[in-house]
């Protein structure tokens, strides 16, 4: 065992550097996609600001400046539009263009 996986072990993290616990993996998208909406530069934490990275464990960004709300038509569309890229990518993978895995 080398140290980068004692310690990944320590965190409770798999060899690919995710969590392995479902509830710690929601916790971590959730501060990826709040790191990429930018929400770290306008985070009341000072810690967020400083790492200009989601690090706290309230995920107050999200509290503090929650999302617009959004129609039902639009809200829709989006759903229409994930199902047809999930629709496509199934048919590729049915006709072997892909790995399952990839």
């Amino acid at each position: 065992m080398t140290k980068q996986t004692a310690a990944q072990q320590s965190r409770g993290l798999a060899d690919d550097g995710w969590p392995i616990d479902i509830d710690e993996l929601r916790l971590e998208l959730t501060r990826r996609l709040l790191t990429l909406q930018g929400m770290p530069r306008r985070c009341r934490e000072r810690g967020c600001r400083r790492a200009k990275a989601c690090i706290g464990k309230s995920l107050r960004c999200q509290r503090d400046f929650p999302s617009p709300p959004i129609s039902e038509r639009i809200e829709a569309a989006r759903l229409a539009f994930v199902q047809k890229l999930l629709r496509e990518r199934l048919e590729a993978i049915e006709k072997g263009e892909e790995k399952a895995g990839e």
